[in-house]
């Protein structure tokens, strides 16, 4: 099954304008970081993150029809299409990116992505950069029990990652609030 992402901005649906807020408070004025965009659908991401004079960035998706429209409107230097499973960040070679992020994809059912996707990104992520995920912190309850925060915690104790804190409060959709995990990639796998 292939997930569907930023198609448009309905529901009042801010998860791409969080994100790329995030990326400039993180990297400032390193507006030459490599970043991919993750389920990057229409691009709506890599649209916030122009207007911040960010330009090197990829795109990955598993919907061949919201690539093409990524494509359109040049916004990405490269564009994947690739299968919805962890196996598709094989294709990236290792320490390749400054950041992975994804907005709106991770955590959200067991269907989505999530933490068996760690092993990936921290190979293609670059020691000392970042992955950045965000969501609505409805999806990243205790009655969410798909989400596999040992396998996350295993890394860390293993000193691949640190986890930063988890940002919550900003306004995401619906009425809901964010939560926006970010990871420092410590080593390469």
């Amino acid at each position: 099954m292939c997930l569907i992402f930023g198609q448009k901005k309905k529901n009042g649906y801010r998860g791409y304008e969080i994100a790329a807020l995030h990326v400039a408070r993180t990297f400032g004025d390193n507006k030459t970081v490599k970043i991919l965009d993750f389920a990057a659908g229409t691009g709506l991401f890599a649209e916030e993150l122009l207007k911040l004079g960010f330009r090197n960035v990829d795109a990955m998706d598993c919907n061949e029809k919201l690539l093409d429209i990524s494509r359109s409107k040049k916004i990405y230097r490269d564009l994947y299409l690739v299968e919805p499973h962890p196996t598709a960040l094989h294709a990236i070679p290792d320490d390749t990116y400054d950041l992975f992020l994804s907005a709106g994809t991770f955590f959200v059912a067991s269907s989505y992505p999530g933490a068996e996707y760690f092993e990936e990104m921290t190979r293609i992520v670059k020691p000392g950069g970042m992955i950045l995920l965000v969501t609505s912190e409805a999806y990243v309850t205790d009655q969410c029990t798909w989400n596999d925060w040992d396998t996350i915690r295993a890394f860390e104790d293993r000193g691949v990652l640190r986890a930063g804190h988890v940002i919550r409060g900003e306004a995401y959709r619906n009425g809901h609030t964010a939560a926006v995990f970010t990871y420092e990639v410590l080593q390469t796998q």
